[in-house]
Formats: C-alpha cells, sequence, structure tokens
C-alpha cells in the first residue's frame, strides 16, 4: 500500500558523490563549525546527512546556524539561516545519521532563490 506524500514542498536530491556540504553550528552550545552531506534541498528546508561519530547528540526541535554552504556556488548566497531539525532517521543499520531540517525565518528572496536553483535543476536533470 503506498501512502501519500506529506511534504509540503518539492525537494531536489543531491548525490553522495556531487558533495555539496553545509557548514553549521550548533546554535545552543558549541561553536565548533560541523559539516554536513545536504541530501536535498526544498524552498522550505534541508535534508541533511552526517557519520555518526563525525558529530554530537543531535534531536528534533534543536537549532541548528547554516554558516555556509560548500560544493555548489549557486547556493553562496545561502549563509547565516537558522535551521530546525524536524526529524531524526538514526538506524543501526546505517552508518550515516539523517536529518531534516525546516529554514526559520528564511528571508523571501533566498526563498525566491532557493526555487530559482530548484526550477533550474530540474531542467539540468531533465537533460541529462
Amino acid at each position: 500500500m503506498n501512502s501519500p506524500e506529506m511534504r509540503m514542498f518539492k525537494r531536489v536530491p543531491f548525490s553522495s558523490s556531487e558533495k555539496i556540504d553545509a557548514i553549521c553550528k550548533y546554535k545552543d552550545g558549541e561553536n565548533n563549525a560541523i559539516r554536513l552531506h545536504i541530501a536535498n534541498i526544498s524552498e522550505g528546508g534541508l535534508g541533511l546527512m552526517a557519520k555518526k561519530n563525525a558529530i554530537g547528540p543531535i534531536q528534533q526541535n534543536d537549532i541548528i546556524l547554516l554558516d555556509k554552504v560548500v560544493g555548489n556556488q549557486a547556493l553562496d548566497f545561502m549563509t547565516d539561516l537558522e535551521l530546525e531539525v524536524k526529524w531524526v532517521l538514526d538506524s543501526e543499520l546505517m552508518e550515516n545519521l539523517g536529518f531534516g531540517c525546516s529554514f526559520c525565518n528564511i528571508p523571501e528572496s533566498s526563498r525566491d532563490r532557493i526555487i530559482s536553483f530548484m526550477n533550474t535543476m530540474d531542467l539540468y536533470k531533465l537533460q541529462a
């Protein structure tokens, strides 16, 4: 039985070979930068992944500060954004931790640029 898609926004996935990463910090606590792989992007947020031993504990409702995105110049505008962790996937069967984050109070101009980026990626992937 197929369940209906519950997401509010369309996502554009990135493969691990694309090496598009988010450089982030925890809002409360350590100020050390953490590098997270961006698995997908939508106008509402990011899907992120990290090796389990590469980051500290993370849980739903945590706030992460996105310092910058590296690996794709079209996303250079994504700086100093707050992300709220909405869900965490931590399975013993997987070496990576996955989590979904929504943007908090993202400027409308940044949201518009994400939508434009996604539209460009859709066209690019259709031509590939």
